[in-house]
């Protein structure tokens, strides 16, 4: 097979960058010019071109058109372009857990601790040739490794139960060696993405009563989160918490500004639906990030926690995600655009200008695995056209703002350390 041609028509410069790279470290050819010779064209709208395999990189903003999810996946990448088929179908998969971050991780836990030490039964009764103690783990096998959308490892599991149900074990050692190489792709894929995914689940509330504390926080405990209430703010320390809930209560106004003082960092939510009339459009602009509907079903009220709980840029992350090289420059290229994304946003006087602007800041932050980052900026895309926007959503941008500043500050040294280090200059 030659060389593939990726042709990737982004206009973000960071999404840009990280398409570019990944496709490259993939073997492929990367430019923005011709598109009729494309293997593969990227884009970062609907519409930008007509080629048979084009992509839009980012957020779903239109079903009829495919997508590539952000932060972008190598294999998935490596599979448009003739690759190795990635070891799982990550829609698949997300598709089976209701796209909820912690079933997914609850899912692939289930998987190292099923499917793994089944494996060892299977290869046991391979060695001991056991026809029927073959088919059994074999069976078993295929229907769980089939629901992590893992298709290869689902098929050639499926070859071996079917022999052995035919009394048949001629072959099935060579098929056991196919499955074992796929399995330990496969969960070298998995270990990766709990590393990347997995986060601290440990949350504050302050402004409730204890009773109401309960109750959310049994409803929490539920999904694997802990929940510690506090009588006010100066209990709670920086940096401990993945988020912090405040009870809608009288004085939840002066609640957000003294936490906003001890963490400026935490995602501040206000609890809604407890019966209390906070002004929550005031809370908002004064610091609050978003509202958590406590009266939602377990299933929403995971996913509103999991998208503010999801963890600020890092580079180890970033590392994780695209390797170590790659992620060097992908974050050479973030802080060159920050300042750009701020002026985009503060200069944003309608709301078609300011989603654009949201939508940029949106694309990049996922890039880049800030996953706080990327939450502010979804909201701000949300809401454009709120009645309040002209106040809230300036509140939110500077937000985001100071979001990026700290931590291109705080990241830009590991980074040139790591380089100067490695002789990279």
């Amino acid at each position: 097979m030659g060389t593939p041609r990726v042709v990737v028509l982004d206009r973000e410069p960071v999404c840009r960058e990280v398409a570019r790279q990944v496709f490259a470290a993939l073997g492929a050819s990367v430019d923005s010019t011709e598109v009729s010779s494309a293997d593969l064209v990227v884009v970062d709208a609907p519409g930008r071109s007509a080629h048979a395999q084009t992509y839009v990189l980012g957020p779903v903003v239109n079903q009829l058109t495919p997508h590539l999810q952000l932060p972008l996946d190598r294999e998935t990448a490596g599979h448009l372009i003739g690759r190795t088929p990635p070891p799982f179908d990550r829609a698949q998969f997300s598709a089976l857990a209701g796209g909820v971050a912690d079933a997914e991780l609850e899912m692939v836990r289930d998987y190292f601790d099923y499917c793994s030490p089944q494996m060892e039964v299977l290869a046991e009764a391979v060695r001991a040739q056991d026809v029927e103690a073959v088919y059994t783990a074999a069976h078993r096998l295929t229907s769980s490794v089939g629901l992590m959308g893992a298709r290869r490892a689902s098929s050639l599991l499926r070859a071996i139960a079917e022999r052995t149900h035919a009394g048949q074990l001629d072959g099935v050692a060579a098929l056991l060696q196919d499955v074992v190489a796929e399995i330990a792709r496969l969960e070298r894929s998995l270990r990766r993405f709990l590393e990347v995914r997995q986060r601290p689940w440990r949350l504050a509330l302050v402004g409730c009563s204890q009773m109401v504390a309960k109750v959310l926080g049994r409803r929490l405990s539920g999904l694997g989160l802990e929940l510690v209430r506090h009588d006010g703010p100066t209990s709670i320390t920086a940096g401990d918490n993945a988020a912090i809930l405040i009870g809608a209560r009288s004085d939840a106004l002066q609640t957000v500004l003294d936490l906003r003082e001890i963490d400026r960092d935490a995602p501040l939510l206000m609890v809604s639906g407890l019966g209390a009339n906070a002004d929550f459009r005031d809370a908002l602009c004064a610091g609050a990030d978003s509202t958590l509907d406590a009266s939602a079903s377990a299933r929403q009220l995971c996913t509103a926690v999991d998208r503010w709980c999801a963890p600020g840029f890092d580079t180890r992350r970033l590392q994780l995600l695209y390797g170590s090289d790659s992620a060097e420059r992908i974050f050479e290229v973030w802080q060159e655009t920050a300042p750009g994304y701020a002026q985009a946003l503060r200069s944003a006087h309608d709301a078609t200008a300011l989603a654009a602007a949201a939508r940029d800041v949106w694309r990049a932050t996922l890039a880049i695995g800030a996953g706080r980052a990327a939450a502010l900026a979804q909201h701000l895309f949300e809401h454009r056209d709120a009645p309040d926007a002209d106040l809230g959503a300036s509140r939110l941008a500077a937000r985001v703002e100071t979001l990026f500043r700290r931590a291109a500050r705080a990241e830009s040294r590991p980074v040139e350390g790591r380089a100067a280090s490695s002789g990279q200059g």
